[in-house]
């Protein structure tokens, strides 16, 4: 993932991410898969970089295409979100994205979409 972030030139979110950061690093402390001092460093690398990314906020515009996505394909709520705001990012900017993933449902609908796919996991 710090590869391609090294590459692209713009790195854009949804900023429901932040909420599901959070709470995976909350969770893994929480459950002793991650050790206090990696839990604090990884907190703050990712306040760091979160700055770096062009956030999109849950916009009214998002609602409609959240609804196609769920009903197109397989995702849970948060994922359609994720998708539907790179969707919006496409359409603003008129640039390819890539998106990053590694949720199996979410690689595939994101291709279905047209998007270039990044797996961490497996690229």
């Amino acid at each position: 993932m710090r590869s391609l972030m090294a590459t692209e030139t713009a790195l854009c979110t949804s900023k429901l991410a932040f909420a599901e950061v959070c709470a995976s690093l909350a969770r893994g402390k929480r459950e002793g898969n991650l050790q206090d001092k990696h839990h604090h460093t990884a907190l703050n690398s990712f306040a760091q970089d979160w700055e770096t990314f062009a956030q999109v906020g849950i916009l009214d515009d998002l609602l409609p295409v959240v609804r196609r996505l769920v009903e197109t394909h397989p995702l849970r709520g948060a994922d359609a979100v994720h998708l539907a705001s790179a969707i919006w990012m496409r359409d603003k900017t008129g640039s390819d994205v890539t998106f990053a993933v590694s949720d199996k449902a979410l690689v595939a609908a994101a291709a279905g979409e047209g998007f270039t796919v990044f797996d961490p996991a497996t690229d």
